[in-house]
């Protein structure tokens, strides 16, 4: 019997982050509330026909660090895995202290779904295993917007 192994190749990879583009905001980056967050948010998402997943990362004075999109999705879902959005959190070089999750309603109602709510719970526990908490949950609507944190959801 011939015992002599063959070569075989492993691929060596690298995962890094990109900015993709500055945003213009007229409005402080620090957050102190959910107003603060929609004021950043909604004129990303006024321009949005299909529903988005975003994530602010925060530090640890509630600075916004960077602003990233998740999930794009249909007119009333977007898709988001815990992999996905703590994959961003965890790459922006240890400095992401806390998240703020968002996404859009393109029809208006910024009421949360059944769906919203028990993901974002998910999320969230996936937050707490990484020590990587998530602050609040906002649905931006062009004119309105919900908190999960003032809802008593989170």
């Amino acid at each position: 019997m011939n015992n002599i192994l063959k070569k075989s190749y492993i691929p060596h990879i690298a995962v890094r982050l990109v900015k993709e583009s500055n945003l213009i905001i007229t409005t402080p980056r620090i957050i102190k509330n959910p107003e603060d967050a929609y004021r950043i948010l909604q004129p990303v998402f006024s321009e949005l026909t299909v529903e988005h997943f975003m994530v602010m990362l925060l530090n640890t004075k509630n600075h916004v660090l960077a602003i990233s999109t998740i999930s794009c999705g249909s007119l009333n879902a977007a898709i988001v895995h815990p992999r996905e959005l703590f994959r961003v959190a965890l790459l922006h070089g240890g400095t992401t202290a806390s998240l703020i999750l968002a996404h859009n309603h393109p029809s208006t109602d910024p009421t949360p779904s059944s769906e919203d709510i028990s993901l974002t719970k998910k999320l969230i526990d996936a937050g707490n295993l990484l020590e990587i908490p998530i602050l609040d949950h906002i649905i931006c609507c062009s004119n309105s917007f919900v908190s999960f944190k003032e809802k008593g959801y989170i």
